[in-house]
C-alpha cells in the first residue's frame, strides 16, 4: 500500500466524525429549540375578592411539543399561597386551574387589605417561564 492510499483512512475516518457531529449537533439545536417554545398566561376568575373567598386560578400554557413532567407552580399572598402540580403537556394549548381560598383580613394571622401579586411558573428541565397577575383583597 502506497503512503498516499494510507493516509486516506485517517483523512475518511475524521470526515465520517465531522459529518456525524455536525448531524448530531443540529439534532441538540433543533431539540433545545422546540423545548423553549413555551409560553404562559396566568389569570384569575375575578380581580377583586373578600376575605376568605375562593381564588380561582387558570394558568394557560402553548407548547409546540409533547413534554412529560411539567413541574407548574404558583405562588402570592405573602407565601401563603404555595401550589404546585406535575403533570404532560400537549402540543398546543394546555390548562391548569389551581384554586386558593384568602385568610381573614384581620392584624392578626390574616392578611391586609390590598393588591397582591401572584405569579405561576412553568418548570421543564432547565427551562423555566413566569408570569403573574394581581388582585385586589378586601374586607
Amino acid at each position: 500500500m502506497k503512503r498516499s492510499e494510507r493516509m486516506r483512512i485517517p483523512i475518511l475516518i475524521s470526515i465520517a466524525v465531522i459529518v456525524a457531529l455536525i448531524i448530531f449537533s443540529r439534532y441538540r439545536i433543533k431539540e433545545i429549540g422546540i423545548k423553549s417554545n413555551v409560553s404562559l398566561s396566568l389569570s384569575s376568575d375575578r380581580k377583586v375578592y373578600h376575605s376568605s373567598e375562593l381564588v380561582k386560578l387558570t394558568a394557560f400554557i402553548y407548547s409546540d411539543s409533547r413534554m412529560e413532567n411539567v413541574t407548574v407552580r404558583v405562588n402570592g399572598i405573602n407565601g401563603r399561597l404555595n401550589q404546585r402540580k406535575t403533570l404532560d403537556l400537549k402540543p398546543g394549548m394546555n390548562e391548569v386551574t389551581f384554586t386558593y381560598r384568602l385568610p381573614r383580613c384581620n392584624v392578626c394571622g390574616g392578611i391586609r387589605p390590598g393588591n397582591y401579586e401572584l405569579s405561576c411558573e412553568v418548570i421543564y428541565q432547565n427551562l423555566t417561564v413566569k408570569n403573574s397577575t394581581t388582585i385586589n383583597v378586601r374586607q
